[in-house]
């Protein structure tokens, strides 16, 4: 656990509303770092014990309840009651105690990031990359692809932000799969990576796709290392990669 005297997670995540490639960093920070959380302490009567609890806040545009979370002091807004107290704890903690809370960091702004309780539960516990696998592809006739059709610029930012900080990259494209399934077509963004299934790259794309695309279709995490013929078609349709691969660099 670190108690910084800095504002290391809010800065944080003031850059990654800026730039959603820092999304795999944000979350480094936010499983390591203790935050603050806002606790009551009431004594029942004159002589009953001092009773405990987490704060939960709501917000007022939809009703959604969460637990509030606090990068500093100084992000905690004015007004709160006397009976309020703030605590530095640990999201492996906190989710231990309340496993189906919605988290919220800053929610008093200027920026504020949501962690539901999967995401919050994943992150604490070391799991972020939970229910990411290497991708499989259909035969022959049952998989079409084609060039995106939705809007993907903010997404390509983010994708070039966060490999141009590796030590190395793969090509990366960026196409849309179109899966048979009878007489319908279920078509999907994918992002392909060529190379090898990598968990860490496999985690660190699927925290960067919700912040960064903004379309509507579902996203695949596709690692196309190991099918050439993926690619052939890719370079047939005329798309180009849209990160080229980049070696590791040659100590000087």
């Amino acid at each position: 656990m670190t108690l910084a005297t800095d504002d290391i997670v809010g800065e944080a995540l003031i850059r990654t509303v800026q730039d959603p490639g820092l999304t795999p960093e944000l979350h480094a920070l936010l499983a390591e770092h203790a935050v603050m959380v806002p606790v009551t302490r009431l004594r029942a009567d004159n002589d009953g014990p001092v009773a405990s609890g987490i704060v939960l806040w709501k917000d007022p545009s939809d009703d959604t309840a969460f637990v509030p979370l606090f990068s500093t002091a100084a992000r905690i807004p004015d007004g709160c009651p006397p009976t309020v107290t703030f605590v530095w704890d640990t999201l492996k903690r906190l989710t231990t105690v309340l496993p189906r809370a919605h988290f919220r960091i800053n929610p008093a702004g200027p920026v504020m990031y949501d962690l539901p309780s999967a995401l919050a539960h994943a992150l604490a516990h070391g799991h972020s990359g939970q229910g990411t696998a290497p991708a499989t592809f259909p035969a022959g006739g049952e998989l079409g692809l084609g060039p995106p059709t939705e809007d993907h610029a903010l997404l390509v930012a983010a994708l070039r932000s966060y490999f141009s900080r590796q030590f190395a990259s793969p090509a990366v494209f960026l196409y849309e799969v179109h899966r048979r399934r009878g007489p319908e077509t279920t078509p999907a963004l994918a992002i392909g990576v060529v190379s090898d299934f990598d968990p860490t790259i496999a985690a660190d794309i699927a925290a960067i796709v919700p912040e960064a695309y903004v379309g509507t279709l579902p996203v695949d995490i596709a690692f196309i290392g190991g099918n050439p013929e993926i690619v052939d078609a890719l370079v047939h349709l005329g798309l180009s990669p849209t990160i080229a691969a980049r070696a590791p660099r040659v100590p000087q």
